[in-house]
């Protein structure tokens, strides 16, 4: 069973993204093969994994479908027109045993719904459609390309979004700078 890992805080430029890389890519050298996951919506870590510097390089790898993008892989689900659980077809990297589940943008309105749901009460039937989207995606995605360890790069905040995100993790880790800042972020 492969384990789950989520780099979480709610403090912006911790690291949590050269963390989940540098992490995945020290896993991947110890022979673990190792996925990388973008939960961002600002989709840091695919462009940083993959060397995306504009737009157009981002639309020209979105449009490729060499790969499958993670809210490509869940919507079908949360929105009931499927209960198939597929896995995920994740772009390469320059390590042979990591590769990365590009993130997308579509999350950030996918958090909104969350977070909707949450103030409006229908939160339980909508977290847990997410969460075993989400879990439920990434297991399917470990067992078809045998992945040993995920890493979930998340956004910076306290979002619904990331709540459901960590419900679905083994596992986190709070990356932080010795500041008052972090202080502040680690004790909320």
């Amino acid at each position: 069973m492969s384990k789950i890992i989520s780099l979480f805080n709610h403090k912006g430029g911790v690291s949590k993204t050269t963390t989940t890389f540098n992490l995945g890519w020290s896993l991947a050298n110890c022979g673990f093969k190792t996925l990388i996951v973008d939960a961002d919506p600002q989709c840091n870590l695919t462009a940083y994994v993959l060397g995306l510097q504009d737009n157009n390089e981002f639309d020209t790898f979105y449009n490729s479908k060499h790969n499958d993008d993670i809210y490509a892989a869940i919507e079908p689900i949360i929105s009931g027109s499927t209960v198939d659980t597929r896995s995920i077809k994740p772009a390469k990297t320059l390590h042979d045993n990591l590769f990365l589940a590009a993130g997308n943008i579509a999350m950030a309105e996918l958090d909104v719904s969350l977070s909707i749901g949450l103030a409006g009460g229908r939160f339980v039937q909508f977290a847990q459609q997410f969460v075993g989207a989400f879990y439920a995606t990434i297991n399917e995605t470990c067992r078809v390309h045998e992945f040993d360890v995920v890493l979930i790069d998340m956004s910076p905040s306290a979002s619904a979004l990331n709540r459901c995100i960590l419900m679905s993790s083994d596992y986190f880790i709070v990356p932080t700078s010795p500041d008052f800042f972090c202080y502040q972020a680690v004790q909320s």
